[in-house]
């Protein structure tokens, strides 16, 4: 019986000892394509980039920015003569990723 129970007791360690070694390999795999995805939008975003540059005041801030779907929004904050008591203008600049052209400015002022 004792005998028995050894080689059930083997069979089980090797059967483990297979499955460790599957799931390694399954990992090493897995983690390969991931690194080469990686590398590739890398690529692709370093091809495709496009510079744009907004004209203005030297006091403007952006005080948030959001990206979706291709599009970048900023949102600036700035004053029209550069006084920090002056009333501040604010709007959303929506600017074209692909291409850099600002598709649309959105004038949150009140007047």
């Amino acid at each position: 019986m004792r005998d028995n129970s050894i080689g059930y007791l083997k069979k089980i360690v090797i059967v483990m000892g297979i499955l460790i070694v599957v799931g390694f390999v399954f990992l090493g795999v897995e983690l390969s394509k991931r690194i080469a995805a990686k590398k590739n939008i890398a690529e692709t975003i370093t091809q495709d980039s496009v510079i744009t540059y907004l004209n203005l005041p030297k006091n403007a801030r952006v005080i948030k920015s959001f990206m979706d779907s291709g599009r970048l929004s900023l949102f600036v904050s700035y004053s029209e003569n550069g006084s920090e008591t002056a009333q501040k203008t604010q709007r959303i600049y929506l600017i074209d990723t692909k291409s850099g052209a600002i598709v649309q400015i959105y004038d949150l002022s009140s007047e």
